[in-house]
């Protein structure tokens, strides 16, 4: 399912919004049905925000380190938003509340999803035991791992070889997962080799909807 675009794409949009969503989550806590303990970790980091954001775009006071712990913040607050809003009884919901939270009313009404054109932007990175960590993004998403809003999650089809595929086709492996960043445990004897694949957008109930592959690969570690 596509993901409801909630959250402002600027730094100072995203600012506004924390501030203005965040305690409003925590003043009607109880009338939404919001899990306390969520709500309250994200007041906290809001503390952390508000004292680190002005100086990291301030270009005389900016640092590294303000800008990391900026930058660290926000999908910690995206995240944690994300999650309250989906425990939020739909009936619970006022028009005031869509509207501060930016959140649409569901569409009970199906629409047939369109066949995907994009490739994921993938790549696949070998962790300590071999371990293979697989992300994947859209186009538009820059700076987290996405799955596309046509696609039900992410096809990878992969051999280990020490030779590259021509195709998927010569792929002996295939998984399938709902998220967009995943991770392989593999056999530790094949360390030292190398895993190739390919990735596609997946739609489940009509796979000549799913979108063409993206070929990725990376060394399996110890």
């Amino acid at each position: 399912m596509a993901e409801e675009r909630i959250f402002p794409t600027t730094l100072s949009g995203k600012s506004e919004y924390f501030n203005r969503c965040i305690p409003y989550c925590d003043t009607n806590k109880v009338r939404l049905v919001i899990d306390v303990t969520k709500i309250g970790d994200l007041v906290t980091g809001l503390g952390t925000w508000n004292g680190v954001y002005p100086d990291s775009i301030n270009k005389n006071l900016t640092t590294k380190t303000l800008r990391d712990q900026r930058d660290n913040l926000i999908p910690q607050f995206e995240n944690g938003l994300r999650e309250i809003y989906k425990d939020i009884p739909q009936s619970k919901l006022t028009d005031a509340d869509r509207n501060t939270l930016n959140l649409k009313k569901p569409d009970t009404t199906k629409t047939p999803r369109p066949k995907i054109t994009d490739v994921p932007f993938a790549k696949i990175a070998g962790k300590e035991g071999a371990l293979m960590e697989v992300t994947c993004r859209t186009s538009h998403d820059s700076s987290r791992p996405s799955i596309h809003e046509d696609a039900d999650g992410v096809e990878l089809v992969y051999i280990i070889s020490d030779k590259a595929p021509a195709s998927p086709g010569e792929c002996t492996k295939t998984i399938f997962r709902s998220r967009a960043k995943f991770f392989i445990q593999l056999d530790i004897a094949e360390a030292g080799k190398h895993m190739y694949g390919y990735v596609r957008w997946k739609n489940n109930s009509d796979d000549n909807k799913s979108g063409p592959y993206s070929a990725v690969n990376g060394m399996i570690s110890e």
